[in-house]
């Protein structure tokens, strides 16, 4: 793999610094700025640029493997089905990946951490990935950040770090650097989807690469507005929300208008665990106020035979705990947008 050194990149996106042409990536004003003018805007003022992203996720892969990195993959702990990587054995062997779960402060207290690492090896083995450490880290509260910084200091191999984009794989390469004494003032790449290129850096004696997130296809968060995406990314412990719901035909439980879900077989009031962002409402309303677009299809959910709890993770919002108790199940969701059923983190 073509590695630009370092010192020829944007530090905050990863572009090639040039100073030909001003609307492309990587453009610098002058040449002994720290960023470039996208990066510097948007530090500064907030102003997102016209950032280009598209990112191949089986070559990046495989220039990996040609390097033979050490392989950091960052899954988000909302969405660990869609984020941990199908493909990535297929590349990268079980000794050369450390899976690293990310935003472990959101979940409840109550949900131990055996429990959640429980969860995600459940997960990895349905969807066949093996790996050699499974670590639980929090960017923000610097949870097991200096277990991951021991980990590359005592290999001898360089690290890459992979993930989709919204896993906060960006804060935690800033995190990782902050743990050594390296300031990342400098650096614009804390914020959503700003990577445009592998960035390598020094890291004691060897090298950390930041690759760029890849895009998660059918993802909620590719769909809000900056407004809703704040509210629908969390950024303090969730409240799991206890939500008591009779079957009705004509009532349906509203998750912020964002989409919506109906329960019609039992007859018996259920009690449904809702795990999402705090600042998102739900509640009951009329089927027949639904401000449904033809954007929106309507599934019928198949439950997982023979696993009585199981979590409707609804990709980058959060997930229901529900019963396995022959429910009829209907999903109102805007078009493309998908969700996964697992064994739920409570029975773990």
């Amino acid at each position: 793999m073509i590695m630009k050194s370092y010192n020829e990149q944007c530090p905050g996106c990863g572009s090639q610094k040039q100073q030909e042409d001003s609307t492309a990536n990587g453009y610098f004003l002058n040449p002994h700025d720290q960023l470039c003018v996208n990066c510097f805007r948007l530090k500064n003022y907030g102003i997102k640029s016209h950032f280009v992203i598209d990112i191949n996720i089986e070559a990046t892969l495989k220039n990996i493997k040609k390097d033979q990195d050490q392989v950091i993959l960052i899954i988000d702990i909302l969405n660990p089905y869609q984020t941990l990587l199908s493909s990535i054995n297929e590349y990268i062997d079980e000794e050369n990946l450390i899976i690293v779960v990310n935003k472990i402060d959101l979940l409840p207290k109550s949900i131990s951490y055996p429990k959640i690492i429980n969860w995600i090896r459940k997960i990895a083995i349905r969807k066949n990935i093996k790996f050699k450490k499974l670590i639980l880290v929090s960017n923000y509260k610097k949870f097991n950040i200096d277990q991951l910084v021991n980990l590359i200091k005592n290999g001898n191999k360089n690290t890459s770090v992979i993930g989709y984009s919204n896993v906060g794989k960006s804060s935690f390469i800033v995190a990782l650097f902050n743990a050594i004494g390296i300031s990342t003032a400098n650096l614009s790449a804390n914020t959503i989807g700003t990577t445009l290129a592998a960035i390598k850096t020094p890291f004691n004696d060897k090298f950390i690469i930041d690759h760029p997130g890849f895009y998660l296809d059918g993802n909620f968060q590719n769909i809000l507005d900056k407004k809703l995406l704040n509210k629908a990314m969390g950024k303090k412990e969730l409240k799991q929300k206890v939500f008591q719901f009779t079957p009705n035909i004509d009532q349906v439980i509203s998750i912020h208008n964002l989409f919506f879900l109906n329960f019609l077989q039992n007859k018996k009031p259920q009690n449904y665990q809702l795990l999402f962002s705090n600042q998102l409402e739900i509640k009951k309303i009329n089927k027949f106020k639904k401000n449904l677009s033809d954007n929106f299809v309507s599934h019928e959910l198949i439950l997982l035979p023979n696993i009585e709890k199981q979590d409707l993770i609804i990709s980058g919002l959060g997930f229901i705990t529900l019963k396995n108790n022959h429910q009829k199940i209907i999903i109102d969701l805007p078009k493309d947008i998908k969700f996964n059923l697992v064994e739920s983190i409570y029975s773990s």
